[in-house]
């Protein structure tokens, strides 16, 4: 066998050396590189108590304290606001999320890279109750914001967001942006003005318009379930009635009393206990015809119409209003119509309100507390079919 070279053996060595030299220095280059590149750190996000008394449970502790005004928050923070109180968590990225009454909050990750603007991370988790997300534009090249719920993963774009979490279901909406809505291994896009719905241990529904009828069984069919019904102020015994029935294939609520020569009311009620604040349209619709009605106008008292729409909510300073609507064919008494409108008699009429219009309505409702129609009078016969409250 051949002597080896000394000197190539050497430069080999030596060559060998070099490359491991400079793999070592290549791969410290790529690892200081990706550091810099990617490397993230928490910052703190800011709570602004708006009305109310809300609550802050800091990380790593299990009492919940008193807020006293603003406050830094950072990652495991949970917040929970009391009936009757509202907040505001200003995050760093511009983007905002509104807490209603009775809401829980966690703040879970808020992660920016430290040396540039390359990405950030930012996941909440709502418990319960109702939130407003405005999700700015991005800060970062790529940007990860989650909002989480017990049953559901919501994935926002820039945008404005209502998510709900009620009785283990989450409800998403979209006011403008996009989203994409995760539960139970299946995904759903909502656009803008469209919603879903993820039932508990259920994937999400197909989107639909985000628009909400806050009045039940507002078609009357195929009873007045949904409804309260009775009679009050009756000055004498001829009792009134409110049925559901169909007429002329259409199903009504028919309220009617005859041979009265005294005062009484014949009502339904709904209680519908919404903060509307976060809607940007409030619309009351029905469809009503009076056939009959014994005393002129709005009766002796202003007040006493064949029928008549009452909407009691709170406005923006917490005082109770009620706003009354009465129909009325004729008033041949010229009797006072107080809050009254006249329409024609045996037509069905076709009735909508802006109640976010300050022209029709002032002031605004913020929370309404309940919705009744209703017969007043003597004499009355009439119908109402078609009764929504649409929040949008």
């Amino acid at each position: 066998m051949g002597q080896r070279n000394p000197e190539r053996v050497a430069w080999a060595i030596l060559w060998l050396s070099f490359l491991v030299l400079c793999a070592i220095l290549f791969g410290g280059w790529q690892g200081v590189s990706n550091y810099l590149a990617w490397a993230t750190a928490a910052r703190e996000a800011r709570l602004e108590i708006l009305s109310g008394t809300v609550l802050l449970r800091e990380p790593g502790t299990k009492n919940e304290v008193n807020v006293p005004g603003t406050v830094p928050l950072r990652e495991g923070t949970a917040i929970r606001t009391t009936a009757g109180s509202q907040a505001i968590v200003w995050l760093p990225d511009g983007s905002n999320v509104r807490l209603w009454p009775s809401t829980a909050l966690e703040i879970q990750r808020l992660r920016f890279t430290v040396y540039n603007s390359n990405a950030s991370e930012m996941v909440l988790k709502l418990s319960a109750g109702h939130t407003r997300v405005e999700v700015a534009l991005p800060a970062t090249v790529s940007r990860r914001f989650v909002v989480l719920t017990p049953n559901a993963e919501a994935r926002l774009r820039e945008g404005s967001y209502g998510l709900d979490v009620q009785s283990g279901q989450t409800e998403v909406s979209t006011r403008y942006g996009s989203a994409t809505v995760e539960a139970s291994n299946h995904s759903v896009e909502v656009l803008q003005r469209e919603r879903v719905v993820v039932p508990e241990g259920a994937a999400p529904s197909d989107p639909t318009p985000a628009i909400w009828n806050l009045v039940r069984n507002g078609q009357f069919s195929p009873d007045l379930s949904g409804w309260q019904s009775g009679n009050r102020d009756e000055e004498e015994a001829v009792v009134g009635r409110v049925e559901a029935t169909m007429a002329y294939d259409r199903p009504v609520a028919h309220f009617s009393r005859q041979g009265a020569t005294k005062h009484a009311e014949t009502f339904l009620f709904q209680p519908i206990g919404r903060d509307v604040s976060d809607y940007q349209r409030l619309i009351l619709t029905l469809d009503l015809k009076l056939l009959n009605q014994s005393l002129s106008g709005g009766g002796w008292r202003g007040s006493e119409y064949p029928l008549m729409v009452r909407l009691r909510y709170h406005d923006a300073y917490g005082s109770e209003v009620m706003w009354v609507r009465g129909f009325y064919y004729q008033n041949k008494g010229k009797l006072p119509t107080n809050d009254g409108q006249q329409v024609p008699q045996n037509e069905w009429v076709r009735f909508e309100l802006n109640l976010f219009d300050p022209q029709q309505v002032s002031p605004r409702p913020v929370d309404v507390i309940s919705l009744e129609i209703c017969a007043s009078g003597w004499d009355y016969d009439s119908q109402v079919a078609n009764v929504s409250l649409l929040a949008e």
